[in-house]
Formats: C-alpha cells, sequence, structure tokens
C-alpha cells in the first residue's frame, strides 16, 4: 500500500512538473483581438511615490525609504466599437469613477481634477500588436485606420511579436515613457524612451493565457539627462508582469513600476547631490 501510494505522489509531482515546464510547449501568438461589442471593466490604480536613495540603475522594483507623494484610482468600462478586416479594433473607453490622493495638495485642485477626468469618454484605435492611437472626439465610426498604423506618434507603439513565440522567447522594443511631452511642447531633442526587454515566461490553460515580463531601461545620450514633464531624468527602468487572456484578446492584468531619478539643478553643475528616486506604480486589472 505504502509502495503503491508513492508511486502515485511520484507520477502526480512528475506531471504537475511537466505542466509547468516550458520545454516542448507549444508557440502561441500574442495578438489584441477584442470582440465587436464587448465590455471590459477596467480598474486603475498609481502610485507615486518618492525619497533619496539607490539610484533608479539599479532596479525599479528595489524600495529605499519612500513617502507617498499621490495616488489614484479610476475605475472605466472599454467598449469594443467595432472590429477591422486586419484585426484592429476602435474602442470606446468611459472613465466612470476617479479617486485622487496628494498629502498637502489643496482640496479644491483635486476636485478640479477629478471633475475633468470623471465621466469623459475616449476612443482610441488599437492594432493586434497592441499599438494605440487616440483618436480625435469628431473622428467618425467608419474611419479608416489609415494613419493608425503601429508606431505611430501620436499614440503608443506596438510590444507583442509579429509571429508566433514559445515559453522562454524574449523580443525588445523601444517605447516611449508615458509621460513624454507632446509633440510641439518646446521641448528640444527627442522624447525620452525605454528600451523595453519582454519575455513570454509560460502559459496556462492550453494557451489560452500567457505571462509576459518586462524589464527596461531609460534610453539617454551619452549618459545625459533627459527631460520629462520640465524635470530633468539621469536615468531609469521599469520592472513589470503582464496576463493576456488570448481568448478574450485583451491584457487583463498588468502590473509596472517605473523608477525615475530626478537630477537636481546642482548636480547638473557637477555636484554630487543624491538624486531623488520617483517609483511610479501602476495596476490594470480587466473583467
Amino acid at each position: 500500500m505504502r509502495q503503491a501510494a508513492a508511486r502515485r505522489a511520484a507520477l502526480a509531482l512528475s506531471v504537475g512538473a511537466a505542466a509547468a515546464s516550458p520545454l516542448g510547449a507549444q508557440a502561441v501568438t500574442l495578438r489584441l483581438r477584442p470582440r465587436a461589442g464587448d465590455t471590459l471593466h477596467l480598474r486603475f490604480e498609481q502610485t507615486v511615490s518618492g525619497g533619496a536613495g539607490a539610484t533608479a540603475a539599479g532596479d525599479a522594483a528595489s524600495k529605499p525609504a519612500r513617502r507617498l507623494l499621490s495616488r489614484m484610482l479610476v475605475l472605466s468600462r472599454s467598449v469594443v466599437e467595432r472590429t477591422d478586416a486586419d484585426g484592429s479594433s476602435v474602442v470606446v473607453a468611459h472613465t466612470d469613477s476617479v479617486e485622487l490622493r496628494m498629502p498637502g495638495a489643496p482640496a479644491e485642485a483635486l476636485a478640479r481634477a477629478r471633475k475633468g477626468m470623471q465621466g469623459r469618454a475616449t476612443r482610441m484605435h488599437v492594432a493586434p500588436d497592441g499599438a494605440m492611437r487616440w483618436l480625435p472626439e469628431r473622428a467618425r465610426a467608419t474611419d479608416t485606420a489609415s494613419g493608425a498604423a503601429s508606431g505611430t506618434t501620436l499614440g503608443l507603439p506596438g510590444a507583442l511579436p509579429a509571429t508566433a513565440v514559445a515559453p522562454g522567447t524574449s523580443w525588445t522594443r523601444t517605447m516611449p515613457l508615458p509621460w513624454r511631452d507632446k509633440p510641439g511642447a518646446g521641448v528640444p531633442g527627442e522624447p525620452p524612451r525605454l528600451e523595453v526587454t519582454f519575455r513570454l515566461d509560460s502559459v496556462a490553460r492550453g494557451g489560452g493565457v500567457a505571462f509576459v515580463s518586462m524589464r527596461g531601461r531609460l534610453l539617454a545620450a551619452d549618459g545625459a539627462s533627459v527631460r520629462v514633464g520640465g524635470a530633468l531624468v539621469g536615468g531609469g527602468t521599469a520592472d513589470g508582469r503582464l496576463r493576456l487572456d488570448l481568448a478574450r484578446g485583451w491584457i487583463t492584468d498588468s502590473r509596472i513600476d517605473y523608477a525615475l531619478d530626478l537630477v537636481a539643478p546642482s548636480a547638473t553643475a557637477g555636484a554630487r547631490t543624491p538624486p531623488l528616486r520617483v517609483v511610479v506604480s501602476q495596476r490594470l486589472v480587466a473583467r
């Protein structure tokens, strides 16, 4: 009896290990292909914290002593308005609820900011590779996808690979920071960018769910500081995890930490002023 039980336990362990191993797993195609008429309920949380300590050149996930600078919670609905023959889609995002917290900020200013965000509707074109382009409010639903191609400077470039990939495969993309200055804002030079390496860590549910990790670093010419929203940034990293529901054709969970080293003006003159490390943590859950 004991030997039979031991054999069954060993078999169960070997089966479990095989199921968790990426070896021999078939390649999957990572695409965003939501169905027309689908509604995604989104919960977006963002916290910004800062403090002196280790530089972001180390790791975005490391946590020196920091204090909370701001916190935001946004509840919204994304309705898939239509899908095109090439697999792209037009999605309308409705902001239902906004909560803002910023220690020391006037309550009236927070109320105005919340009022400006809440109740708004934003239309965007989403390509299968994840590229997104925000559409003008007067754009018609019959607008073609021309001008909304991957990598457009009016949105976000695609991050997903063009071909099927197996667990363990990595690929690299160059992407703008989420807070880059708008075109025509008078900021000289190229906008700050991240070089991000993505990796398909594993798949589950028979290839219906994919887990992707990402690590990135801020690109700067010759180590020079770059300007982000009026601040000088001497370095930065990104670290995150994504969950893609391939059956629904959408990212259902993402967690990303951006760490930026803000350089004091005196530091640009050669003084050894320690940088202020700001960490922006974002979590997006769709259901």
